[in-house]
């Protein structure tokens, strides 16, 4: 299971950069035993088209190439 400090470090050195750049803004809520990960999307990244991309696409595949132990990741919703 990966914890919830290498979680966030993955977030804040691969994938807040590029989130931040656009205007959003990713928070880590929780990393459950099963290697689950829920976010939170916020500002720009609220309620924006492209958000499931940003999770399903750049969050899940540096999560998991990163991570052993991690499953999925979910959005929270604020």
């Amino acid at each position: 299971m990966p914890t919830r400090q290498a979680v966030q470090q993955v977030l804040d050195e691969r994938i807040l950069p590029l989130v931040r750049a656009d205007g959003g803004e990713l928070e880590l809520v929780e990393v459950l035993p099963d290697g689950l990960v829920r976010v939170r999307m916020l500002r720009a990244c609220s309620g924006c088209p492209g958000a499931q991309f940003t999770v399903g696409g750049l969050v899940a595949r540096e999560l998991r190439a990163a991570l052993e132990g991690f499953r999925d990741v979910e959005v929270v919703v604020p």
